[in-house]
């Protein structure tokens, strides 16, 4: 494990949760990305569910709701087997995050879709007109 990518992507991942608590989301995913990379460099398991897990959470942000799903799932798996090896509260947490962010991404595209759906049966002056 490096320690060097190890730090570096703690820097990046604390600069992205300074960037998403201010609404910056492209900036934060920026940031949260390069944290991702160095994490990969550092080999740590854990801070890959992590990192992704921010990913997934700023993609939801941006209603991009295909990554968000990725990444959220990718940290649900790690978070799973870590909890497998080790029932601690932490891991038990951390899968809990990871399945209400999924949830979360789930309501989202429904709710999208659903006022998608009331946009395309207005019709002019008001009057229903179902879109095909």
């Amino acid at each position: 494990m490096s320690l060097f990518g190890s730090l570096k992507s703690s820097w990046y991942l604390g600069k992205g949760s300074r960037a998403f608590k201010k609404g910056r989301y492209d900036q934060a995913l920026r940031y949260f990305l390069s944290a991702l990379e160095y994490a990969q460099e550092s080999k740590s398991t854990g801070e890959l569910a992590v990192r992704k897990e921010a990913i997934a959470g700023t993609y939801l942000k941006l209603e991009n709701y295909n990554k968000a799903r990725l990444y959220a799932s990718e940290c649900l798996e790690i978070y799973e087997k870590f909890y497998s090896k080790d029932k601690s509260d932490v891991f038990k947490k951390a899968v809990n995050r990871a399945n209400r962010l999924l949830d979360e991404i789930s309501y989202r595209e429904q709710d999208k879709s659903q006022e998608k759906d009331a946009r395309n049966t207005i019709g002019h002056g008001g009057v229903l007109k179902k879109v095909k």
